[in-house]
């Protein structure tokens, strides 16, 4: 990777980088600890400062368990499912223990079948 550059360009991988990272609810050195690489290069490629290859964005995209349909939507700005993903979980967030553990029960059964 070559340091970081002392202009800071941000593309629109930079952009959808960043974006994923905060629906996720990741400060940049939690992404960096889940994604095994140091906090400022996270800083850098969010910010532009930095070249994003694509093995960088494919390690990124499962250690956040993002598909690359969902990847290449985002980047058109068509991020449905991100839409969809954030209203589930903000209606997880509401739910009250006892209809948490239906939902949870739920979900589970569904990943598994």
């Amino acid at each position: 990777m070559p340091k970081r550059s002392r202009l800071k360009i941000e593309s629109k991988e930079s952009k959808a980088l960043k974006k994923l990272r905060l629906f996720s609810g990741l400060s940049q050195r939690e992404m960096a600890r889940r994604h095994g690489v140091n906090p400022t290069l996270v800083n850098h490629t969010e910010n532009g400062r930095a070249y994003i290859s694509p093995d960088y964005i494919t390690h990124f995209l499962n250690s956040l368990r993002i598909s690359k349909n969902e990847w290449n939507e985002l980047l058109k700005g068509k991020d449905k499912n991100l839409s969809k993903r954030d209203e589930c979980k903000k209606i997880i967030d509401e739910l009250s223990i006892e209809k948490l553990d239906v939902a949870h029960s739920f979900l589970v059964y569904f990943i598994k079948s």
